[in-house]
């Protein structure tokens, strides 16, 4: 079965002397192109053009302040600058600053003979600011496509496996078997700004989730996800730049068509802005699972109960076009059989480089992301049924690549690579999977 859902820190250090005498880092071509800009801004402040390229610079530096001061004071030297203007609406968008913005972008709109692809820009803005000052904010996400996995039965890859302590051997329709299916998602999302302060907004989702098998039937999956809860911005002189949300949260999973379980329970989610090039995310949640026996599946109600999981993830823009992530997961599953009980670790890494189009009259960016993920699985006890002699313990690897080209309106194509590498103490649960999927994704 397909997961949907999932901090990797290196730490380096140098002790004594050492690290008290070595040299600074050198500057990237970018800081010193900026430093030289301000130097050189700073010796003629009177001219508009070297202002106007420190703040060309400023922004892509993210510094977006020292960009805004820049471009205010041009227009005390010169007030007719609409190009100025727009740019100062645009940042104080990006700084969330929507009233400030609209009072620039609309001095834009109302300077004669306006160029159209000026306007066009600031209409565009204005609309955005519209969405994100409204009291409700929806959001809707399509994405569809194909797949194709070398193993999507997640079978064994050998026919001699353990029951009973026993070394058995198994049907090879029971082992890894490769497979194609057409997959959809549809995630739906609102907002309802209570229009207090601090800023208080409800904020609910509803994802829906299906994958249909060529021949491995057995393994076609359905979701019904439900989330919603209040997001607290919190007040600046507690926590400046976090929100926290506490939320319900209701799952319903068929498997071949049947209802495999039903989850309820609730999480929450926090976000916290470490700088102006670096985010963190923390998410918990704890639900209780109810599965229903089956005429091929008597003992499903074994795996009844409790399932929570913490994770925690790091995203730091090291450019104008590249990202660097970083995460850890936690999980539990506490069933109701003692051999079905686990822990569960992960560690993940990636960076995400984006590319000017080669067509940019035809597609928007191009995009290259790339993630690592390695994970430990521990069980609590021996399973009987498997070997009643040996507690199980797994260790998960995984690359993934995932390209993406945007098109006008909203429109993405998705193509994705994964290769994941289980190994067990149980062979059983050996096994590897290649997985290559394109899709297309909307958002409206």
């Amino acid at each position: 079965m397909v997961g949907f859902f999932s901090f990797l820190l290196v730490l380096a250090g140098v002790d004594g002397p050492v690290a008290q005498t070595q040299a600074p880092a050198a500057k990237s071509s970018l800081e010193q192109q900026y430093d030289q800009a301000f130097q050189v801004m700073f010796e003629d402040p009177g001219n508009l053009d070297k202002a106007f390229a420190y703040a060309r610079l400023a922004i892509q530096m993210l510094d977006f302040e020292g960009a805004i001061s820049t471009l205010e004071r041009m227009l005390i030297i010169d007030g007719n600058l609409p190009r100025v203007r727009l740019e100062l609406g645009v940042l104080y968008f990006r700084l969330q600053s929507y009233e400030v913005a609209k009072g620039y972008l609309q001095e834009v709109l109302a300077e004669p003979d306006l160029p159209a692809v000026v306007a066009s820009r600031a209409e565009g803005f204005l609309a955005r600011i519209e969405e994100q000052t409204s009291k409700h904010k929806f959001g809707t996400t399509v994405f569809a496509g194909i797949r194709h996995q070398s193993n999507a039965n997640a079978g064994p890859s050998t026919t001699r496996v353990r029951v009973l302590g026993l070394d058995v051997d198994l049907d090879s329709t029971f082992t890894n078997q490769t497979d194609l299916d057409g997959f959809q998602t549809l995630r739906v999302t609102h907002g309802y700004d209570l229009g207090v302060e601090p800023r208080v907004e409800i904020e609910s989702e509803l994802v829906l989730y299906h994958a249909n098998q060529a021949t491995q039937d057995q393994v076609d999956t359905a979701l019904v996800q439900v989330k919603s809860g209040p997001r607290f911005v919190m007040d600046p002189d507690i926590a400046r730049d976090l929100d926290v949300r506490p939320y319900a949260r209701w799952d319903v999973v068929n498997l071949a068509d049947r209802q495999y379980y039903v989850a309820f329970g609730g999480g929450l989610d926090a976000n916290y802005v470490l700088g102006p090039a670096s985010r963190l995310s923390m998410d918990t949640f704890l639900v209780q699972r109810n599965h229903n026996n089956t005429a091929s599946s008597p003992t499903l109600t074994e795996l009844n109960g409790p399932r929570g999981g913490l994770s925690v993830s790091l995203v730091h823009a090291l450019s104008s076009r590249l990202r660097a992530n970083a995460g850890t997961a936690l999980r539990r599953e506490a069933t109701e059989d003692p051999g079905r009980r686990y822990w569960s670790g992960e560690a993940s890494a990636g960076l995400t480089q984006v590319f000017t189009s080669p067509w940019p009259e035809v597609t928007g960016p191009w995009s290259l992301a790339g993630t690592a993920r390695a994970s430990k699985t521990i069980y609590d006890e021996p399973n009987a049924s498997i070997d009643p002699q040996v507690t199980r313990e797994d260790e998960s690897y995984s690359g993934q690549l995932v390209g993406t080209v945007q098109f006008p309106r909203g429109i993405s194509l998705v193509t994705t690579g994964i290769y994941k590498k289980v190994q067990s103490n149980l062979v059983n649960f050996s096994y590897d999977n290649w997985t290559f999927s394109l899709g297309l994704a909307m958002q409206f």
